[in-house]
């Protein structure tokens, strides 16, 4: 007869790969899937928290950003208008002369926290009709430091006035006055005699974010 063959024993890795294979056929069980789902709510719950966290952050940083810039912006301008401060009388919009040159604190007029007079207003190559003299007040309105400025000194009533609010969140403000050695909360400059422009100008401003901050503008002094 012919020649008996024998099938090699199936060795035992063999055996044990098989069953291996069948499990991983199957997928994820519903429990697998689960503890998944619930891995994955968690992940993307923290990126969600992180990111909200980082954008109220910039914006935050972005709003602060702003204020210091305006403030930096306002003493820049006050520190150039007080810089240049004139004693020169204005009339009002009936022609009346105010016989003031220079008013601040309770005696500025209007409930205006400062009225004067600035030169070197620039006016580059002469382009508009205008002297280099230009009549300024500073008041608080609204909770906001405003910057008046009209165009010709002597008013009438069709002259316009451009306001610039400097500063928002103004809770209070109060206004000094040096005369060597002494602050006064009270200023007046006549046109001709008595005092001329104080040495130096103290704004003190109470902020909604930063409280008390005081500014300190020096100023032409006696002429």
């Amino acid at each position: 007869g012919g020649a008996m063959t024998s099938r090699p024993r199936p060795t035992l890795r063999s055996r044990r790969v098989a069953p291996r294979r069948r499990r991983a056929a199957r997928g994820f069980t519903l429990a697998e899937m689960l503890v998944a789902l619930f891995a994955f709510g968690l992940i993307s719950s923290a990126a969600t928290a992180v990111l909200t966290f980082s954008i109220r952050a910039k914006d935050a940083l972005s709003e602060a950003d702003a204020r210091l810039r305006d403030l930096q912006m306002a003493r820049t301008l006050m520190r150039a208008d007080f810089a240049q401060l004139a004693l020169r009388p204005v009339r009002d919009p009936f022609g009346v002369s105010q016989g003031v040159s220079f008013a601040g604190g309770r005696d500025a007029p209007g409930g205006a926290l400062v009225a004067m007079v600035r030169r070197g207003w620039e006016n580059p190559n002469g382009e508009e009709g205008r002297a280099s003299l230009q009549y300024i007040e500073y008041r608080l309105e609204d909770g906001a430091l405003i910057r008046a400025a009209r165009p010709r000194l002597d008013a009438t009533e069709d002259t316009p006035v451009t306001e610039r609010r400097l500063i928002e969140g103004v809770e209070a403000v109060s206004v000094e006055f040096l005369q060597g050695q002494q602050w006064s909360d009270r200023w007046v400059a006549l046109g001709s005699g008595g005092p001329g422009t104080p040495a130096a100008i103290a704004f003190e401003f109470r902020l909604a974010e930063y409280g008390e901050i005081r500014q300190i503008f020096l100023a032409p002094g006696d002429q």
